[in-house]
């Protein structure tokens, strides 16, 4: 579950990087906040149960 909150953190920030470095509105930054934070939450997710799945 750590793994997906680390990923979910470090999407959100490259996405807020992404929108200020293209001088977006706070809606703008808002919207590839969480944009990005649920597209690594699913790769988190996705990664997680490899690695589980590989463990046992």
């Amino acid at each position: 579950m750590l793994l997906v909150l680390g990923f979910v953190i470090f999407g959100a920030a490259i996405g807020g990087l992404k929108a200020k470095r293209g001088k977006g509105t706070t809606a703008d930054k808002l919207h590839y906040i969480a944009t990005y934070g649920v597209i690594f939450a699913l790769l988190g997710v996705i990664v997680q149960v490899i690695l589980m799945r590989n463990a046992m």
